[in-house]
């Protein structure tokens, strides 16, 4: 595919997050999506400041954003159509660039480290790059040196004054509280006969994917592919915590190429189904609140999992 170049009037995506001045992207958008992008047209090139260094920029405005000037360092910025080849800004650069490109230009002629850092550190300040080194706390969280030292729990009846340790009776003892372990809402006579697979969708909030993450993924994926059924999230939930390319390898269990999976799943689902519902994996429904909420996403599914555990579990 040939490249497409940047120059004025070309049409342009860019994720929002590398947008600046980011103050009109945060006025904008409360809550951001990490993927987020936004489509701009290129005006022209400037050496702006960002993050505190001097860089080559575009800058672009955006429907988005009337009337304000916006820019953002050249990487960032993937052409969508070009503008006229007369204002092309250059003619050997275009989407193809490569990473390795892109960091020459933020930081040419970088010297390659020791293992002295404090050397380190020295050369990487002289060619001017910021290091944060300051490590000693903040002027307000130094007590005065006559200061007397306040003991973890002096101010509580339970614990002496002298250092954390429970000298005392268990407080509930006296108001008639019993001791007993934790349980579930199940007979204790059939705990014994429960596998763990029992266990896992006796706690896991059964209500809550049917009806909210399963048809918020069903939203998102492409026109024309099938549908996500329960089996096929079951079977994805049960891969967390081990290497994933493993569930799909032909390799046999004695190869050292095959890193172990509990069990290989390719007579029920592709790898590519796998990466596909990966891809669309939501936990909400409501919209973002007004205000920043960076929790928003989470906050159904952390309501769900308690709801069902004051259900099934009985605490200590």
């Amino acid at each position: 595919m040939p490249k497409l170049h940047h120059g004025a009037g070309a049409e342009c995506t860019i994720l929002s997050k590398f947008i600046h001045p980011s103050e009109h992207v945060s006025t904008k958008h409360a809550n951001l999506d990490k993927g987020h992008k936004t489509s701009v047209i290129l005006v022209g090139e400037e050496t702006v400041k960002v993050r505190r260094k001097d860089q080559n920029c575009y800058t672009f405005h955006s429907d988005d954003y009337p009337n304000i000037i916006l820019h953002s360092v050249k990487r960032s910025l993937n052409v969508v159509t070009e503008g006229p080849p007369q204002s092309f800004f250059d003619q050997s650069t275009g989407n193809d660039a490569t990473i390795a490109e892109a960091a020459d230009e933020a930081a040419p002629n970088m010297p390659p480290p020791t293992n002295d850092h404090n050397e380190d550190i020295q050369v990487f300040t002289a060619l001017g790059v910021i290091v944060d080194d300051y490590n000693l706390p903040a002027p307000e969280n130094i007590p005065p040196p006559d200061e007397p030292p306040i003991w973890p729990g002096a101010s509580n009846d339970v614990f002496p004054a002298d250092g954390w340790g429970f000298q005392g009776t268990c407080p509930q003892k006296p108001n008639n509280h019993a001791n007993r372990g934790p349980s579930i809402s199940k007979p204790r006579e059939i705990w014994s006969l429960m596998t763990k697979l029992d266990y896992w969708l006796l706690f896991f909030p059964d209500v809550y994917c049917r009806s909210i993450m399963l048809p918020e993924m069903n939203k998102k994926l492409d026109p024309g592919r099938p549908p996500i059924e329960w089996c096929d999230y079951h079977l994805l939930a049960t891969t967390d915590g081990h290497d994933r390319g493993s569930f799909w390898s032909t390799n046999d269990g004695d190869d050292p190429r095959f890193k172990g999976a509990p069990f290989r799943p390719n007579d029920l689902m592709s790898r590519t189904r796998f990466e596909e519902i990966l891809e669309v994996t939501s936990y909400f429904n409501l919209p973002y609140p007004a205000f920043k909420d960076d929790f928003h996403p989470v906050r159904q599914l952390v309501k769900a999992w308690n709801e069902n555990m004051y259900l099934i579990f009985i605490a200590a």
